[in-house]
């Protein structure tokens, strides 16, 4: 009996054990620009994820803090659809790595590096002396 490999899944073995390679390295500060984010995030941290606009996603974490992505191009149609899926070998999603899929559409846009997200203070929020 012979086993057949189609490229599709021999594509899917090779991202798999690169995402888990990468996730054992635990980059270093040189790759991640913001040294306070993590390389990757992991999935039960996760609280809520926020669509900001067709080239940022926002990770909201359990204990408060909240993560960028910036994707290297626009992901066509994520602020109109609303909703993405994402799948991984490991329990973490990575920057630079991983992919999400526009729900209804099928584009696979991959994520940028994760950065530690402040918001910017609304106009009305005036400092007071």
């Amino acid at each position: 009996m012979s086993i057949r490999l189609t490229l599709a899944a021999f594509a899917a073995v090779a991202v798999g054990a690169a995402t888990a390679a990468l996730a054992d390295e635990k980059a270093a500060p040189a790759n991640n620009p913001d040294e306070t984010a993590p390389a990757c995030l992991q999935l039960y941290q996760i609280d809520r994820t926020e669509v900001v606009d067709d080239y940022t996603l926002l990770f909201h974490m359990k204990g408060g803090k909240t993560y960028v992505s910036k994707f290297p191009y626009r992901c066509h149609g994520l602020k109109f659809e609303r909703g993405f899926a994402y799948s991984t070998s490991i329990p973490q999603i990575c920057g630079n790595v991983d992919f999400i899929t526009v729900i209804r559409r099928g584009n696979a846009c991959p994520l940028g590096p994760f950065q530690l997200y402040t918001p910017e203070p609304k106009k009305d929020d005036k400092v007071k002396d």
